[in-house]
């Protein structure tokens, strides 16, 4: 498999991921606006963007740390930096009173749901109609 095979097959992945979690997290929060009202739904609808954000930036990170002879330490202090802007926003949302708890951690949940349905949905495409 060449490697030109192997970034295309990764960015469909990352694409369908960013996508499946964005979709989870649209049906969580109208499910929750239905059922617990509009600060939840937007709890869950934060979790669900904040997650896809963070997918998004380390994608884009891992990417770069993988280009051949590229400088690995400019993504290393990004990747730090990432990571305390998450905490960062979530310590804004929960301490700010913007968000509450557990509809959050539920948004945040649909980060993995969303990249195991990637994954199972871009193999198939890969593979084709069988």
């Amino acid at each position: 498999m060449s490697s030109e095979t192997e970034t295309r097959e990764a960015g469909l992945t990352v694409r369908v991921s960013l996508w499946s979690i964005l979709g989870l997290g649209t049906a969580f929060a109208l499910v929750t606006l239905a059922a617990v009202g509009s600060k939840a739904s937007l709890s869950v609808a934060a979790g669900a963007g904040l997650g896809a954000a963070n997918l998004w930036a380390l994608g884009r990170i891992v990417r770069g740390m993988l280009v051949p002879g590229g400088a690995v330490g400019p993504w290393v202090a990004l990747g730090i930096l990432k990571l305390g802007a998450v905490f960062g926003v979530l310590y804004v949302l929960i301490r700010g009173g913007f968000a509450d708890i557990l509809p959050l951690a539920l948004g945040l949940a649909t980060l993995p749901m969303g990249i195991v349905i990637a994954q199972i949905v871009s193999t198939r495409l890969l593979r084709g109609p069988t």
